[in-house]
């Protein structure tokens, strides 16, 4: 973008701000009506006493004398008996316009243990003005109350331009430099630029910041569960986005020496960065619509340095494989293999070798096929050698590595009933079978016979590493609980989740550690150097909201562990 350019975008820019400044004044008989709906609370207890402190604190500092009012709080509920929550901007505008309103401010308060964010919108009811997110994060239920008065404050600045001087708009900026703006910015002070980029991995679009503070959190965020003592640790929590997250990985994608974190939902597969603090997109493919996306694992099985971005997927109808392979080229991500008949897992071997793990789908039944080692050759992934025959267990669940610290490779595995398999592989015998339920999810394979459609279930990762740093590997693994389930287990629903560490003992897997408790459907997770500080953490994929119903909007976040 030429240096004239950016003259005449900030120009225009002052005008337009100054001629907004001053419609407002302008209007000033009439005044600017704002409604506010409940905020929906996402907690493992109840908190909906908040609802109404929320709104009392947001009505009384955004209401501005003879130029802001906020709808009274029963015309808010009348208009609501119809639909009881906001999911959508449209749904906020039809709101807005039964009770008269100009601008309809609807969010969220989320409380992941400690962490408490606050995720909002307001909806311009005409749609002439664009919606502008707000979000605030905050440490403890202390600090709520004073991050309302900074959020209302934002609200009053961006929206109704609260504070500003129309003599400040209207004077023009001497622009020192062609420098690009900011573009780790927050997003709503990002600015986009039009023009194309020679690489797709440069910030687009702000994802969140993280917290400044958090490199220099000591302990950890696992407790013994023993000792039942509070959540050590501390995490991250990015902002809420209106998707499902259904996987999490990570590798060095563009072979530049950072770490990229490779989010997968059911249309997109999104490539994100944390660095210096911020974590942002750089990149964005579209899924193919006939693929439904199942799982996702990063690794350069083929060595050329550029890692590869094995997703796992079944066909539109969930009963037939169509997963696809994609690097980085130097230039852009392409399409190495599509429509493979594999569920892919990359695990790491004693000797600290990746292998990269599939098995086919045989059948109508994903827990019945054997597993085989991969490796490249030719033009494509082949199959190297066979692991292990059918054993009831599905490769998605499955991993491989030092489970027993006995310096042996141990396949451990979630059967069809999420109950932990311990397997030699060099016998294909059984070493132990657990009796809790781990690993549960909400993707499924479909099988049609006759008129009736039978749902099988597809397991969650497990990982095989020494988490805790005390020279011995755990198996890591999430607990779930389950809200509701059918008879015929054909409808799931995950209340809360938690990641638990499970070490062997001489005669099975015992938990040892494990995170606090928190609200959600955790999706998928993965250790790594998330945020390039040189240390690795916990990331986790988190479903706030399933989105399942009709006129609902899904909801996911990350959320990182310290370690």
């Amino acid at each position: 973008m030429s240096f004239f350019h950016r003259i005449k975008i900030i120009v225009l820019s002052v005008t337009i701000t100054a001629f907004f400044i001053l419609n407002i004044a302008s209007a000033s008989a009439e005044p600017i009506r704002v409604a506010i709906v409940p905020f929906e609370i996402h907690a493992a207890e109840d908190l909906s006493f908040l609802q109404e402190g929320i709104f009392d604190m947001l009505s009384s500092r955004i209401t501005w004398d003879e130029k802001v009012t906020v709808v009274d709080e029963d015309e808010i509920s009348k208009a609501l008996e119809s639909h009881k929550v906001i999911y959508n901007e449209n749904q906020a505008r039809e709101l807005g316009t039964a009770v008269a309103a100009d601008y309809v401010l609807y969010g969220s308060l989320t409380v992941f243990g400690d962490s408490v964010s606050m995720d909002a919108k307001m909806v311009d009811v005409t749609a002439q003005k664009p919606t502008m997110p707000f979000y605030k994060q905050t440490k403890g239920m202390a600090d709520v109350i004073p991050k309302i008065d900074t959020f209302a404050s934002d609200i009053n600045e961006k929206v109704f331009l609260r504070g500003i001087a129309v003599a400040s708009a209207v004077a023009v900026p001497v622009v020192a430099t062609t420098a690009a703006p900011d573009a780790y910015a927050h997003p709503d002070k990002l600015t986009i630029e039009k023009e194309p980029v020679t690489s797709p991995f440069v910030p687009v679009i702000v994802a969140e910041e993280a917290d400044p503070a958090k490199a220099d959190i000591a302990g950890t965020s696992f407790v013994k569960i023993e000792e039942e003592q509070a959540l050590g640790g501390d995490f991250w929590k990015s902002r809420d986005f209106d998707e499902r997250f259904c996987g999490i990985s990570s590798g060095d994608i563009d072979k530049d020496g950072k770490i990229e974190t490779v989010v997968l939902t059911n249309k997109m597969l999104y490539i994100f960065r944390g660095e210096q603090g911020k974590f942002f997109k750089v990149v964005e493919f579209d899924i193919n619509r006939n693929k439904r996306p199942v799982g996702i694992d990063v690794a350069d099985i083929n060595q050329n340095g550029f890692p590869e971005i094995f997703v796992t997927c079944l066909n539109s109808q969930r009963n037939r494989m169509s997963s696809f392979i994609l690097e980085y080229d130097g230039n852009s991500l392409q399409t190495v293999s599509d429509k493979t008949p594999w569920y892919y897992r990359v695990a790491r071997g004693v000797d600290q070798s990746l292998i990269l793990l599939g098995q086919k789908q045989r059948g109508d039944d994903p827990y019945l096929s054997e597993f085989v080692t991969l490796t490249w050759s030719g033009n494509d992934y082949n199959e190297a050698s066979s692991l292990i025959k059918s054993n009831r267990i599905n490769l998605l669940g499955a991993t491989l590595g030092d489970a027993r610290n006995d310096i042996t490779n141990t396949i451990v595995a979630f059967d069809s009933s999420s109950k932990l398999n311990l397997i030699d592989p060099e016998k294909g015998s059984e070493y132990w079978k657990g009796s809790e339920r781990y690993g549960s999810s909400i993707r499924y394979f479909t099988d049609q016979s006759g008129t009736e459609t039978r749902i099988t279930y597809l397991p969650m990762r497990t990982l095989i590493i020494d988490i805790d740093g005390d020279g011995k590997n755990e198996v890591v693994v999430v607990k779930k609980k389950e809200m509701a389930k059918n008879l015929l287990d054909q409808f799931r629903w995950f209340t809360d989740s938690k990641i638990v560490l499970l070490n062997w003992n001489g005669l099975g897997l015992k938990e040892s550690r494990e995170t606090q408790e928190i609200s959600g459907n955790m999706s998928d997770f993965v250790v790594a150097d998330f945020d390039n500080d040189g240390k690795d953490e916990l990331v986790a994929t988190v479903i706030i909201k399933e989105g399942d119903l009709i006129g609902t909007t899904p909801k996911s976040t990350i959320v990182s562990y310290d370690l």
